[in-house]
């Protein structure tokens, strides 16, 4: 696809597979010595080869920077991710750019909203997983300080919780509408998911089906004895409105 499409590809994480596949280079974890970056700049000479930027900026072989074509730093912004740390926000992004002697993508809650704040910032450019997802898919987040508001009708709306290889997904149908909304859950640990995404389209928005999706997780949580991290900033402004909801599954 990234072929027919014209679109650099890069594995996460896997020089072995990213080398199999002809991938155009691989992104790599954080290594304070940049290993693997070091190694698989000399066996593959014309990759693209990125990096997840230390939190601490603290590198052993600073020097060693020079193997990489580009550093992610993250979080820019408050993001949903479980091991997305405190946002540094704009001026530790532009801080990282002056410092680091290598290109910089920004990474973590970059959406519709929050890009045009990296104006002026001097990245090379920008990252995102969510904000991409909502914008292509149409999905707006429905806003949890007015879901007592929407005409919801709850009889209309039927929630089908799916298992997957990585967590759990809540599907919900409105009775009438093809658009599905949809909530997901990635497993971290035994009994504990990461209620990382919300996403309700906009043929169905305004009928409480973001706050149905949640609740409907909250009852299966209590039913299966599984604890939730309110990962999604609607999940969690709902639970914070909402306590009883959130009552002994967080």
């Amino acid at each position: 696809i990234t072929a027919d499409r014209s679109v650099q590809f890069l594995i996460g994480a896997d020089p072995e597979l990213a080398r199999d596949v002809r991938a155009d280079g691989v992104h790599l974890r954080r290594d304070p010595d940049l290993r693997e970056a070091r190694t698989w700049r000399q066996a593959q000479p014309d990759w693209l080869i990125t990096q997840a930027s230390l939190k601490s900026g603290h590198y052993s072989a600073p020097a060693c920077l020079s193997k990489l074509d580009a550093l992610f730093v993250s979080s820019v912004f408050k993001s949903s991710s479980p091991t997305s740390g405190a946002p540094i926000g704009i001026e530790g992004l532009v801080a990282a750019v002056q410092t680091l002697p290598v290109p910089v993508f920004a990474l973590g809650g970059i959406n519709g909203q929050t890009a045009s704040q990296l104006v002026g910032t001097n990245i090379c450019g920008l990252a995102s997983i969510e904000g991409f997802a909502d914008e292509l898919r149409g999905i707006i987040i429905s806003d949890p300080e007015s879901a007592d508001e929407e005409d919801s009708d709850p009889g209309a709306v039927s929630i089908q919780r799916k298992e997957t290889i990585r967590g759990l997904v809540f599907i919900a149908s409105v009775e009438g509408e093809k658009a599905q909304g949809e909530l997901s859950l990635r497993r971290v640990s035994e009994g504990v998911y990461n209620a990382h995404h919300t996403g309700v389209p906009n043929e169905i928005g305004g009928r409480g089906v973001g706050k149905a999706l949640v609740a409907a997780m909250a009852k299966d949580a209590r039913e299966q004895g599984y604890r939730v991290i309110p990962g999604c900033p609607f999940v969690g402004k709902l639970f914070e409105h909402k306590p009883d909801m959130a009552a002994g599954i967080t």
